[in-house]
């Protein structure tokens, strides 16, 4: 695979991709949640009739789990939300578990279940030991679940350490396996959607953007310039085709660098376009006779690299066909008058 895209797929964890994996886990975690929640409510419903509970305290565990389940959905409170409800539910079942007989039963039984069954919700190793530790803390009313019976505390001990080294491999298991399915989704959209080349969008991907870009301003301030490298055949013949590629590397450079604003492709070839949505004809220019300074300070084995731009006015015509059109026609202008120049259609 070309080190350009390599370069891009391999990018460190920003918070995009933070964002981007969350978006991945929310759907799984809105579901084990939404399920733990379920689980109580039937566990209190099933409850012997012996086992009186604080209504105040089942309300507010109730109120509060549906509030949670809401913010768990919305952005930025995947995280939080989870934590809370994790420590909710231990509160919830410790609850249900304290009158009972067997309450050291329930109560490992369901710290094993909240540790496994958790293990998947979080992004990070760290925030599933802190949620997974403060629900052991819960579930054993101010210190980890203890033995039921004298002496078997080193086994309870072993057995929580168990847990909680099983949750942690499955934790990284599942983000390994998310990570892995963004790098490849990251892959696959940097092949669909741009030039290995250059790493600009590709045809595809500019010709999607550029009628969203040419009517999102006013129609009298959208332009789109065509730029095309002169004598590309001639370096190719003269200096071989590493040193076309290297043109086409540089001036996809320079072209990033003289756009502050809209979109840039590259059409095929040696041919590139900008879509700019503002500043009408008067930007427009601005952008074409920057480049064209950029573009003249790169060098090609000592030989001087120039463009030729054709520009067009999206308003001067009816669709992004006659745009294109129309600028090729500039385009094709500004070669026969020598190149190394913009020329704006008539």
């Amino acid at each position: 695979m070309p080190r350009r895209i390599l370069n891009v797929i391999d990018m460190p964890l920003t918070q995009q991709r933070i964002d981007e994996f969350h978006g991945l886990i929310r759907p799984l975690s809105i579901g084990l949640q939404a399920t733990g929640f379920i689980l109580f409510l039937t566990g209190w419903a099933l409850a012997a009739p012996s086992y009186v509970y604080p209504w105040w305290e089942g309300a507010a565990l109730t109120a509060g789990g549906l509030f949670l389940l809401y913010l768990v959905s919305r952005p930025g409170w995947l995280v939080p939300a989870s934590f809370m409800m994790i420590w909710l539910l231990a509160e919830g079942f410790a609850m249900l578990a304290q009158p009972s007989p067997n309450r050291a039963f329930f109560t490992c039984a369901l710290g094993i279940t909240f540790a496994l069954v958790s293990a998947p919700m979080f992004a990070r190793t760290r925030y599933y030991m802190v949620a997974v530790c403060g629900m052991y803390l819960i579930l054993g009313r101010g210190s980890f679940i203890d033995a039921e019976v004298v002496g078997d505390e080193r086994w309870m001990l072993l057995l929580t350490l168990t847990v909680l080294g099983l949750g942690n491999f499955v934790n990284l298991t599942v983000k390994r396996q998310h990570v892995e399915s963004l790098r490849l989704r990251k892959e696959l959209e940097f092949i669909a959607f741009k030039d290995p080349l250059t790493g600009i969008d590709n045809r595809r991907r500019f010709m999607q953007q550029l009628p969203i870009i040419l009517q999102a301003g006013q129609p009298s301030d959208a332009c789109f310039l065509m730029i095309d490298i002169d004598n590309f055949k001639k370096i190719n013949d003269d200096f071989g085709h590493a040193s076309g590629d290297e043109a086409l590397i540089l001036t996809a450079r320079a072209m990033q660098s003289a756009l502050s604003e809209g979109a840039l492709g590259r059409m095929g070839g040696e041919e590139f376009g900008i879509a700019l949505s503002g500043g009408g004809l008067a930007h427009a220019e601005q952008v074409a006779a920057k480049l064209l300074q950029e573009v003249r300070q790169i060098h090609i084995h000592a030989r001087p690299l120039t463009v030729s731009i054709g520009i067009a006015r999206a308003t001067d015509h009816s669709s992004v066909s006659k745009v294109l059109s129309a600028a090729d026609q500039a385009l094709y202008q500004a070669k026969r008058a020598g190149k190394d120049r913009y020329v704006v259609s008539a």
